[in-house]
């Protein structure tokens, strides 16, 4: 799935997320990054953690690119992919940005 996403505001700060999801750092690292995001987007991300490993979803995160106020990334995952990109859509909606992705 490739998400491209509009962003207004905390711009280190999505450099920050995004970028180490792409390296791989996931789990406390994601937690720690989100929490800048609120308290909405801190429960989302429980929600999808929780997915994960209850699917035991090893997804991956590759090809970040920000140019401006606009950010794409790919996103991999095995099952669930679907219901996965769109847990992240809400995410990465309840963090500020506008979220499009496709297969």
């Amino acid at each position: 799935m490739k998400f491209s996403l509009a962003i207004h505001r905390q711009h280190d700060s999505w450099d920050t997320l995004l970028s180490g999801l792409c390296q791989s750092e996931l789990g406390v690292f994601f937690e720690e990054r989100i929490t800048v995001f609120g308290n909405e987007a801190e429960i989302l991300l429980e929600d999808i953690l929780d997915d994960w490993e209850k699917y035991n979803a090893q997804p991956e995160f590759s090809g970040y690119h920000r140019d401006d106020n606009n950010i794409s990334f790919l996103f991999i995952s095995g099952s669930h992919t679907f219901e996965q990109a769109e847990m992240l859509s809400k995410l990465f909606q309840a963090c500020g940005a506008d979220v499009t992705y496709s297969c």
